[in-house]
Parts: C-alpha cells; sequence; structure tokens
C-alpha cells in the first residue's frame, strides 16, 4: 500500500473535477443554490523539492561507513575518524519514513512501513541508487537476512518471507501467520518475537514455515540477535536474557541479568553484549561466560535509541534526541562518548522568513534552517530549549517560543548559527503558542491566556492572565485577538485589544472539533480543528457565524494561509490544499502525502514547508494548473 510522494498533476486534476462539479466534500451548509459568481482557481500539482531530517530508527555499518535512516532517506556517513562523522551521501527520498536497514554486501535492504520493502545499492556511497522493490500488503518494520533471503516482520501480523537472489525483482515467497515484532535469522532457522515469547521456526520451506519450539519469557521482548546457538534477548526492564537455542524444540534460558533501564536494542561483538537501555543509556556487559554474565560498565545516556551495531571498538548508536551517537566501547568498563550527528528530527511546527526556517523539534529545540536554496536546505543553527517547543513567533531579530512547561523564551538570532536566550517567563499554564503585538507578548497558556510585557526582553513581565479552558492557539489582526479554545464548550473566543493590557471578551464561536490552529484574514476565520476546516466570518466581531466546515483526513494540527489557498497540515492525511477563494464554498485543489505525520505548515511564494513530525522538513513546490484546458475542465469554461 505505496502513499506516493507526489500526486501527479493530471491524477489530481482528474481527481478534483468531481469535488469541482459537486462540491461533495462540503457540509450541507456550504451547498452552492446558485453556480458559483467568481472564477475559480484551478487545482494545483504538488512536487518535492527538499527534504531534511527526521527520526533515526535503524542504522548499519560496514568498513567506514555508517548507514543511518534519518526520516525518509538513508545517509551514508564515513567514520573513519570516529570523533568526526562527515555525510558522504544520501538516497533520494523514499515513500515513508525508514523503519530498519540491513546490509547484505554491496545492497542494502531498507524496511518502509506501508511502502514495503526497498534494495539500494551502495556500491558508490556517495550516491545509493535503488536496486529493486516489493510493496507488501502490510506495513513492514524490522528486517532480518540470510542468503538469499529477506525475513521481515509485518505489523498487521505476520512474518513475511522475501527471495532477495535477484536484487531487481524481489520475489514473494511465503509468509507465518500470526504477530510479529522482531525478527533474527540464521540460515533457514528464524527466530521471531512475539509478545513474551520467541518462536523458533524452520523455514526451508519458505511457503510453509514449520514451527520447531518456543521460549516463553517473563518479560515482554524486545530485540534478539543470535550467535553461535545462543540467542541474546533485550528483555524491557528485566535486562538480558541468555537462551540456548541449539535444540530448537527444546529452548532453554541459560544466564540472565538485570541491568538498570529497560533494554530495548541490543548487539553482541565477540565477549561483550550491548544493551540499549532507554533513559539509562548504554550497558555494556560481559557475556564470556553466558550462564553468568555481568555488567562490565555503562556510558549513561538520557534518551538513547534502540537500534545501535557495534565495531571495531566503536558502538553506533541510534539515539533519540540526536540522529547518532558514537561511543568509544574499547574500554569497556569505562565507556566513553566520542561523537554524534544530527539533524532536525521530530519537526512540528515550521516559520518561515525570508532565507531562513525555524523548526519547533520535538527532540532537540528551534533549529534554524538555510533555505536560500531549497531543495537543499541546511542546518544555521540549534538553540536547545529546555523542554519541547510547541510553536514560535517572529519579531525582527527575536524568536518567540512557547516552550510548554517552560512557558515563554525569548532568543537572540540576530546571528542564526548562535541562537541565544534573552530572556523567558515561566507561565502558569502550557504554553502552546505566541502571538506579538507591540510590545506584549499573548501567549495561550493551556487553560488560560498570559499576557506578557516583552518590552525588555530580558527580563519580561507578567500583565495579566485571561481564565480559558483550554487556549492551544492565539492569533492578532488590528486590535482584535482570535484565540482557539481547546476543551469543552470549545470555541473561538474573540477579544478587543482596545486595552491591551485588558482584553475584552465580544464573542465565542463554537464549533463540533478540536481546534488545533486558527488564523484570521480579511474577515474570515480559519480554524484547523481535528474533524477538518472550519471557516467562519469575524467581519462584526461580536456575531460571528459559520460559512462551511469541511472534513478532511487525518488530524488537523496547524493551517498557513496564502493567496486564495489554505494550507492545511493534517498529520497522517498528510498536505491538504484546499481553494478558499469563496470561505463559504472551500474544496480540496491538491494534496501532498508527506512522510511521517505533517503537523506544520508555512508557504513563503510558491513553495509549502511542512513540519513532517519524523519525517523531518518537507519542502513542496505548488503549482496552479493555469494552462489546463477548458474542454479537460469543461466547468473553467467562461
Amino acid at each position: 500500500m505505496r502513499r506516493n510522494f507526489l500526486v501527479p498533476w493530471a491524477i489530481v486534476a482528474l481527481l478534483m473535477v468531481g469535488a469541482w462539479t459537486s462540491r461533495g466534500l462540503a457540509s450541507p451548509l456550504t451547498q452552492p443554490t446558485s453556480p458559483p459568481s467568481g472564477p475559480l482557481l484551478p487545482p494545483v500539482a504538488t512536487e518535492l523539492i527538499g527534504q531534511i531530517g527526521g527520526a533515526t530508527y535503524a542504522l548499519d555499518s560496514s568498513g567506514p561507513y555508517v548507514y543511518l535512516g534519518v526520516g525518509p532517506r538513508v545517509l551514508v556517513l564515513d567514520v573513519t575518524d570516529p570523533a568526526a562523522p562527515q555525510q558522504v551521501g544520501q538516497s533520494a527520498a523514499l515513500p515513508t519514513v525508514v523503519q530498519d536497514v540491513q546490509l547484505s554486501g554491496s545492497l542494502l535492504i531498507v524496511a518502509l512501513g506501508e511502502a514495503g520493502v526497498q534494495v539500494l545499492d551502495v556500491s558508490t556511497p556517495a550516491a545509493p541508487t535503488l536496486a529493486g522493490r516489493l510493496d507488501t500488503s502490510g506495513d513492514i518494520r524490522r528486517l532480518a537476512l540470510a542468503p538469499g533471503r529477506i525475513y521481515a516482520t509485518d505489523s498487521t501480523g505476520s512474518l513475511q518471507i522475501i527471495g532477495l537472489t535477484d536484487a531487481d525483482h524481489l520475489t514473494w515467497l511465503g509468509a507465518y501467520p500470526g504477530q510479529a515484532r522482531q525478527v533474527a535469522a540464521v540460515g533457514t532457522m528464524v527466530y521471531l518475537l512475539r509478545g513474551t515469547s520467541m518462536l523458533l521456526l524452520d523455514a526451508a520451506n519458505p511457503a510453509n514455515p514449520v514451527l520447531m519450539g518456543a521460549y516463553q519469557s517473563t518479560a515482554y521482548l524486545e530485540a534478539v540477535t543470535v550467535i553461535n546457538g545462543l540467542a541474546y534477548l533485550a528483555a524491557g526492564a528485566d535486562g538480558m536474557e541468555i537462551v540456548s537455542v541449539t535444540d530448537p524444540a527444546a529452548p532453554a534460558q541459560i544466564g540472565h541479568l538485570l541491568t538498570p533501564g529497560a533494554s530495548k536494542g541490543i548487539a553482541v561483538d565477540g565477549a561483550f553484549a550491548y544493551l540499549a537501555a532507554d533513559q539509562d543509556g548504554l550497558q555494556v556487559v560481559d557475556i564470556q561466560d553466558a550462564a553468568a554474565p555481568t555488567l562490565a560498565g555503562s556510558y549513561a545516556y538520557a534518551a538513547i535509541g534502540s537500534a545501535l551495531r557495534v565495531s571495531s571498538g566503536h558502538a553506533f548508536v541510534a539515539g533519540k534526541d540526536q540522529n547518532l551517537v558514537i561511543v568509544d566501547v574499547s574500554q569497556p568498563a569505562a565507556p566513553v562518548r566520542e561523537s554524534s550527528f544530527d539533524l532536525p528530527a521530530a519537526v512540528r511546527r515550521t516559520r518561515v522568513d525570508g532565507t531562513r526556517a525555524y523548526l519547533a523539534d520535538a527532540d532537540d529545540g528551534l533549529w534554524i534552517m538555510d533555505i536560500t536554496d531549497p531543495a537543499n536546505p541546511a542546518p544555521l543553527g540549534l538553540y536547545r530549549t529546555p523542554e519541547s517547543p510547541l510553536n514560535v513567533t517572529l519579531d525582527g531579530s527575536l524568536a518567540y517560543v512557547a516552550v510548554g512547561d517552560s512557558g515563554l523564551q525569548i532568543l537572540d538570532v540576530t546571528d542564526p548559527g548562535q541562537p541565544t536566550l534573552l530572556g523567558s517567563y515561566d507561565t502558569i499554564g502550557y504554553a502552546f503558542d505566541v502571538a506579538i503585538s507591540n510590545t506584549l507578548a499573548y501567549v495561550a497558556d493551556g487553560p488560560r491566556l498570559s499576557v506578557i510585557n516583552v518590552s525588555q526582553p530580558a527580563t519580561p513581565t507578567l500583565v495579566t492572565v485571561l481564565g480559558l479552558r483550554d487556549a492551544r492557539s492565539v492569533d492578532i489582526v488590528g486590535d482584535l485577538m482570535y484565540v482557539a479554545d481547546f476543551r469543552s464548550p470549545r470555541g473561538l473566543r474573540i477579544f478587543s485589544l482596545a486595552n491591551p493590557a485588558a482584553p475584552l471578551l465580544l464573542a465565542t464561536y463554537p464549533y463540533d472539533g478540536a481546534a488545533g490552529e486558527a488564523r484570521v484574514r480579511d474577515g474570515v476565520a480559519y480554524i484547523a480543528q481535528t474533524v477538518g476546516l472550519e471557516t467562519a466570518t469575524v467581519i462584526s466581531p461580536t456575531a460571528p457565524a459559520r460559512l462551511a466546515s469541511m472534513p478532511l483526513p487525518g488530524n488537523s494540527y496547524s493551517l498557513a494561509l496564502a493567496q486564495s489557498w489554505a494550507f492545511v497540515a493534517c498529520g497522517s492525511g498528510g498536505l491538504q490544499i484546499v481553494d478558499v477563494s469563496d470561505p463559504a464554498q472551500p474544496l480540496v485543489a491538491g494534496l501532498f502525502a508527506a512522510p511521517g505525520s505533517a503537523r506544520g505548515v508555512d508557504v513563503q511564494n510558491d513553495l509549502a514547508y511542512v513540519a513532517a513530525d519524523t519525517g523531518g522538513l518537507i519542502v513542496v513546490r505548488i503549482t496552479p494548473l493555469v494552462q489546463a484546458s477548458p474542454w479537460f475542465f469543461p466547468f473553467m469554461r467562461r
């Protein structure tokens, strides 16, 4: 079930014909009683032109290279000098976020979730190229390789067996039904993790794998590797278990070690096993006596990932707040961090200003990116906020960041390479969004709205607090403020700022869904809520009225307005481009199926910058099909 990145314009056009002739996506309140009086905008085509960053769930290594899944790409890093890893190449953007990678000679097998499996030729590390693919019916998460075989766990509930004899033409060989979480393989023997069980399968006949035996643990089994007749299991809070599998019909535990933290990943190299223990870092275990493993050392790291490889005295670990962390484990009793490689990992919101994009990254803080060349965004600087930033507003050389429980932070971004903290104010609630008007910052602060004097950025002071239900977004137009309130009774609160220090509630516009973000332009409020896009007239601020309520796929988190379009970030529904030339009759004119989850969007000229969460930052060119033939679009004839 591949989700294509690009939606060819002809397909978009065909999809739009029905919508444009029937307006079928609108609610009964928006159905026209007569033909629209104004000109209809043509549908739009979307084209991916740039991407950077994303979450890292997978890596593999060989010789001087580490192959790292970062969002929807595979990056190739040269780690000849582990203290200074260098990116030397990357794949083209793949259909979805990379879930796992396994190296087989000069071939890299890539698990791509619902896009199945792809094979990259990495014989030229600077230019990985697609060799073959197989789009399975499920959602591929983890891989294990054996000669001529790919064993892939499918989150829909089975183990998929794929032939790798011809990398250009992958073939489906068979499956084993039931839940499949993690997998290891040695020849035709497959070790499949299923909850607290490890199943031992003989897949000599891939069309009919045979269950040979099962090992039952008391812990939830997270990962497995099998070497010399022993299965080493990462057993969550129970640490590590060592199981003899020499007799597949009677697997038996021979060793166990309770380690700090919850073990999520495992690698074995020589006399040591290495456990990725989530919040407790990297644990090094001496396994020379498999019956009595002992903790040799540890590297404390607060947000370590579960994917790791160990080679030549170095552990390569996918970190949760770094894409890659390299740890020197040549002295097992005293592991030392050597270096890291980091890009934006979990981008939730973005603001664009000229040649810079400001990214609110849930894992890192506020990234500043150079978008002089939108096809190749590049990091300029990073400010690590105390908690996950939720939104950012720009005002000249200042960035105002809403940082959840930490409130409002004010950064000087004059030098984008070294953003610095000027001042902060720890609000009472949970800061979701911020708007600036003159010398006041209005912070959507969870159950309330806080007004803060920022005339002296180094010493912001509280002016007043408005009691609301759960303020999530704030927008200011002229002397009016619009606040999206999340909890029931939900609504868009409209305030007068005639006295800016004492906002006066004028009216509340109710809606059914839960608002993510509301923006106002030309007397119309556009509200991205869980169920889609809502438009309301606010020309009379004391009497707002609904114009339209349009359902959209996914979960509508945020929006941006440009010309006659509303760009709505709809999570798993991607970027939805809505024609709002008549806000009473909105219609979908284009879409872009972003990898990850579209959580935020900003628009500059003909480019949409999409904060795609685990997919990183996505740059999409928007092209109205102005040359479309009126005979192809009969409803466009004048």
